[in-house]
């Protein structure tokens, strides 16, 4: 999946590179991109949940929760410290 997600990563920067706006294949190459991402982090959550099934049942808990945190924190602290910079930089009356 790592690789997959290179390819695409590039295949966008091919796309996106000296444009001065997201034209239609960068757009169809960011669509693909977060498909790709998405399948990854489903198939990991998924590796995570049998993982943590063969352990005693708290440390099994932990350990998903731990999992699903860093699986999934990236993206939520992205969008958190853009949301946090969008209300100061671009306020809107």
């Amino acid at each position: 999946m790592c690789a997959k997600i290179a390819a695409k990563k590039s295949e966008l920067e091919t796309a996106l590179g000296g444009a001065t706006n997201v034209n239609p294949v960068a757009q169809q190459k960011l669509a693909e991109l977060a498909a790709l991402r998405a399948k990854c982090q489903a198939q990991m959550l998924q590796h995570f949940i049998e993982v943590s099934q063969t352990m005693p049942p708290e440390q099994g808990r932990r350990y998903l929760a731990e999992m699903q945190r860093l699986t999934l924190g990236f993206h939520e602290q992205t969008e958190q410290s853009m949301s946090e910079s969008a209300g100061h930089e671009h306020h809107h009356p």
